[in-house]
């Protein structure tokens, strides 16, 4: 593809609805888009792996292409259609009853452009880490296509801690088939410009999707998060929480759970928090219903976007904490209140170390 026909690809499909607009800083992308090089110097931050205490199974790196990826939406987005043309690193996993971790490394310059394609059965685990160097120049973009069999549990963790000085691009496909399960956890800390799509569909009857998101963005940070849900059969059920905090930094989260026809007793949950810690940070979030089925038997969705509530500050202060020391006890705790409903909650407490160093707390 040239770079005339890329261009001619939007990098979204409508820029001015609030439902579809992404607030993603599409220009950190576009001189990696004009002038695109090959993988330079992988690494990655040796510090947040040991903290994290996992050893990779696989470590990403360029591998020889089979057939490319079908990826309908890059006709219609341009980091996508981008992604796939430079694509240059390919694997498959195939996962069954077990716990697997792959690392993302972040190239020093150029780019590293790779796809996954995992199929799950039984129960288990696959943890994605992107933990690049802060001053790492070079662009990730990673494509995940995601099956998980019949009567089969995935549990889906995401690590993002990129690099101050290059974007990275994350877009997510699963399939969930009748009576599956998927658990996807997202931490996403750090980063010049992290955009990351997660999109699900339950074609399987009583299947459930359940995500919970955990983002910090402290000054020079800008994350995007699209979480995006969708049943087609009966008694499945969606849940969608995403919690954030910014500090002189940027979120923006929109969840979409939707039922169409043939979804009865489903169920559906979206809810959204996001929280400025100061007064030059920005946050967005968009929670989103589509009910098509005329018998879902629940749904609900809620937004918050605002301060920590100062009487709950004054209320720890009245304990004896400083100000910082009553605003990090909030918003840990807070964190800590998701993190519970997860299981194998040791990775996600070290994890958490990672989310209160980016706000500086």
């Amino acid at each position: 593809m040239s770079l005339k026909e890329l261009k001619a690809i939007p990098y979204q499909p409508v820029a001015d609805s609030p439902a579809v607009r992404y607030y993603t800083d599409w220009n950190a992308f576009e001189p990696y888009l004009e002038n695109p090089a090959p993988p330079v110097q992988l690494g990655w931050d040796d510090d947040a792996l040991r903290l994290l205490n996992l050893k990779p199974d696989l470590i990403l790196k360029p591998t020889p292409l089979k057939d490319k990826p079908e990826l309908p939406e890059a006709s219609s987005k341009r980091v996508l259609a981008f992604h796939l043309n430079t694509l240059n690193s390919q694997v498959n996993v195939f996962l069954r009853d077990t716990s697997y971790t792959i690392l993302v490394p972040k190239p020093r310059e150029g780019v590293l452009a790779a796809h996954l394609s995992v199929r799950a059965t039984g129960n288990s685990t696959l943890n994605v880490l992107l933990l690049s160097p802060a001053d790492a120049e070079g662009l990730n973009t990673l494509s995940i296509d995601v099956e998980v069999d019949t009567a089969s549990t995935l549990r889906l963790n995401y690590i993002i801690r990129d690099s101050y000085r290059a974007p990275s691009a994350i877009f997510q496909r699963t399939r969930l088939d009748k009576d599956s399960r998927l658990e996807t956890f997202l931490i996403g800390s750090r980063g010049r410009m992290t955009h990351m799509e997660m999109n699900q569909l339950l074609e399987g009857e009583a299947s459930e999707a359940e995500t919970v998101a955990l983002l910090a963005a402290g000054k020079f940070s800008r994350i995007t998060l699209e979480t995006s849900a969708e049943t087609r059969a009966p008694r499945t059920e969606i849940s969608i929480r995403g919690l954030g905090f910014a500090n002189e930094g940027f979120i923006a989260h929109k969840g979409f759970a939707r039922a169409r026809r043939g979804a009865m007793e489903s169920r559906l949950e979206v809810r959204s928090r996001l929280i400025p810690l100061s007064p030059t940070s920005r946050v967005y979030a968009a929670p989103v219903l589509e009910i098509e089925s005329d018998e879902p038997s629940y749904a609900a969705h809620s937004v918050a976007m605002g301060p920590l509530d100062p009487e709950h500050i004054f209320y720890i202060e009245s304990r004896g904490f400083n100000e910082a020391e009553a605003v990090r006890l909030l918003v840990k705790s807070m964190y800590a209140s998701l993190i519970s409903r997860m299981r194998g909650s040791s990775l996600y407490q070290h994890a958490l170390r990672l989310l209160l160093e980016e706000l500086g707390l």
